[in-house]
């Protein structure tokens, strides 16, 4: 979509009631602001996420490395918060773990 699809679209779509008196325009610039704005919150959770899931990620490889029991329950945990977010769009997806993918990991980066 080229900039004055992008221009046409935030003007329509950025139509909201500001008192009583009826309904007023928002400016584009102050709906891209906002647009852009929500966008990086979601960007910024995913990473927060992100990190937390790399950290069970390597948690749980290190237990299994030790040959020491290990669950990759909170890694799926966070990954379905993160895949929850990313249905809203702009974030990518994460696979879920299982133990068998972290035994196979651990394996091969002996």
């Amino acid at each position: 979509m080229e900039w004055n699809g992008i221009y046409s679209f935030l003007e329509k779509e950025y139509t909201k009631i500001i008192d009583n008196k009826g309904v007023k325009k928002m400016s584009v610039h102050k709906a891209i602001t906002e647009h852009v704005n929500n966008q990086n919150k979601k960007i910024n959770h995913f990473l927060s996420l992100d990190h937390l899931r790399e950290m069970y990620i390597n948690e749980a490889l290190t237990l299994c490395k030790a040959g020491k029991p290990f669950t990759t329950e909170k890694i799926n945990e966070v990954t379905h918060q993160i895949n929850d977010l990313a249905r809203q769009g702009i974030i990518p997806t994460r696979k879920l773990v299982t133990d068998e993918m972290v035994r196979g990991f651990a394996l091969k980066n002996q």
